[in-house]
């Protein structure tokens, strides 16, 4: 079934043409507070972890509403009304076909009894115990003349793949009108190429790989946009340009939409929120530290091989391995040579046989945050020897590259061997070689951690940073592994653990590994 909310920007409010009296002076950011919607269903929520409850439905919803909205009576219905159309979305995305719209549900409390009757039809299923529906905000603009909301959304009700989507939109304070293209601009047909060069520049990995617009995938503004502090926000769900895969989202700069725009360029406050909310930072568990946010610990384990350890035993020679840290921003006059931001690196020396680097309390300013236009931060490690021995770097070790949503809480593993076992500067590595679900920092020398697989928001099986196509790729990518641990003289192979995959998946997964080590232990 089609996933779109394109009802959602249908005039939702009919509007005086006169404004109505209020007490906001113009300049003065408007004071917005939480409205919080939590409700659980079933017998074990709470009581077992995701993957193994039965009977669990989950209504979490955190959505902004105005302080003393009896002086912005226009404004605050709208935004009520505008952010209540988004929560009936997400309870009951799946439950009706696009093209029947009288059949969708207007009321919240309809939809909430709607949400929990699914539940209850879905008893018995491998997926009644996971159906959630959560809901985040943050103002992107909030100067006393506009208000510029973002809403984030996460909703599953059974089948096979969650809803992930983000609302957006830009209230004039003094009428509370919510903005509309023609509003922010005097042609919007002059405006498609602006835009459409700023996707292809924004996804240019996609268009490498052939993809290009066409009669099948015809090309159009998105529907959901805001005024924000340093020009208009595009975000496109991914079913809009469904074949780019998920979401793409951007900045235009005020400066490169010349005189076609008509609404008013906000005036920078000192006290204006710009996109960096509790809620904003708690979506990747990043945790404030004043003005710094901390980025969760992750681990790198280096795997040399035979001859690679033997030499730099000899030489007593040192492992160095160096994360990088950076962001897409919104302004490219942020962007480095490479066209990243720059955020936090730090560099580990491994002496003695130490193969483990674990980096714990890495920061970077919640200032350089609010400029990225994508908050899902990249990591790239690169580990080399530490040329005490040698002015060049013995070893070859390939890279890392993944983003916060993937290294988090996770021990990855390298495999690392001379430069000179690979003359011809190709290396047959699969970099990384395995993951981990991250040992506790205490956890007892020897102890074996637990493989982790993963699976992404649409349902993909993902294993050590990649997504794999299907059980047999799986097992095939996980084999290598449990022989290496066999081969080292382990009598026991590491249990395995999976996260974020619907309880289907996880059986499978797991009745699968179980074979596997039998067979590896020649024991099946």
């Amino acid at each position: 079934m089609k996933n779109s909310i394109s009802f959602f920007l249908v005039s939702i409010f009919l509007f005086s043409c006169q404004p109505n009296k209020q007490d906001q002076p113009l300049g003065k950011p408007l004071s917005l507070q939480n409205r919080n919607i939590q409700k659980t269903k079933g017998t074990d929520c709470g009581k077992q972890p995701d993957s193994l409850r039965t009977d669990c439905a989950i209504i979490d919803f955190s959505v902004p509403e105005i302080q003393d909205g009896a002086s912005l009576d226009a404004l605050g219905k709208n935004l009520h009304t505008w952010v209540d159309k988004f929560l009936i979305h997400l309870l009951t995305w799946s439950d009706y076909p696009e093209a029947d719209p009288s059949k969708l549900l207007t009321n919240l409390d309809a939809a909430i009894k709607r949400f929990h009757a699914i539940h209850d039809e879905a008893e018995g299923s491998v997926s009644s115990g996971q159906f959630v529906a959560k809901c985040t905000n943050r103002p992107l603009l909030n100067d006393g003349k506009y208000l510029t909301i973002q809403l984030d959304g996460h909703s599953f009700v059974g089948g096979n793949r969650p809803l992930r989507e983000a609302a957006i939109a830009t209230f004039d304070v003094p009428s509370g009108k919510q903005l509309t293209w023609d509003d922010l601009f005097k042609d919007k047909e002059a405006l498609l190429p602006i835009v459409q060069a700023k996707v292809r520049t924004t996804r240019a990995d996609a268009f490498r790989e052939g993809f290009d617009f066409d009669k099948a995938e015809k090309f159009a503004l998105p529907e959901f946009y805001g005024l924000v502090g340093d020009g208009i926000l595009f975000h496109y769900q991914p079913d809009e340009i469904y074949r780019l895969g998920g979401a793409t989202a951007f900045t235009i700069p005020f400066s490169e939409l010349g005189n076609n725009l008509k609404a008013a360029i906000p005036v920078p406050l000192a006290d204006n929120p710009q996109p960096s909310q509790e809620d904003d930072f708690g979506a990747f568990n990043y945790q404030e530290a004043g003005d710094s946010l901390v980025i969760p610990t992750f681990e790198i384990e280096v795997s040399q091989s035979a001859k690679a350890r033997q030499l730099l035993t000899k030489q007593q020679e040192t492992t160095i391995v160096a994360a990088y840290l950076s962001g897409d921003p919104r302004d490219d006059r942020d962007r480095d040579d490479i066209g990243m931001m720059p955020l936090a690196d730090k560099q580990i020396e491994l002496t003695d046989g130490n193969r483990i680097a674990r980096f714990e309390g890495l920061k970077f300013s919640k200032k350089d945050y609010g400029k990225l236009a994508d908050k899902d931060i990249h990591l790239l490690i690169n580990v080399y020897s530490g040329r005490k021995s040698s002015g060049d770097n013995l070893l070859d070790c390939g890279l890392l590259d993944l983003q916060a949503s993937q290294f988090m809480n996770k021990r990855f593993v390298l495999r690392c061997q001379l430069i000179a076992e690979t003359p011809n500067g190709d290396t047959s590595l699969v970099n990384p070689f395995a993951c981990y679900a991250l040992p506790e920092e205490k956890a007892q020398t020897g102890q074996l951690p637990s493989l982790l697989v993963t699976c992404s928001e649409n349902g993909e099986i993902e294993w050590a940073g990649r997504p794999v196509k299907d059980y047999d790729a799986l097992m095939a990518a996980i084999r290598p592994v449990l022989v290496d641990w066999k081969k080292n003289g382990a009598k026991k192979l590491p249990d395995l653990e999976t996260r974020g995959c619907m309880m289907g998946n996880s059986g499978e997964i797991r009745t699968r590994y179980d074979e596997l080590k039998a067979k590896v232990m020649g024991k099946g």
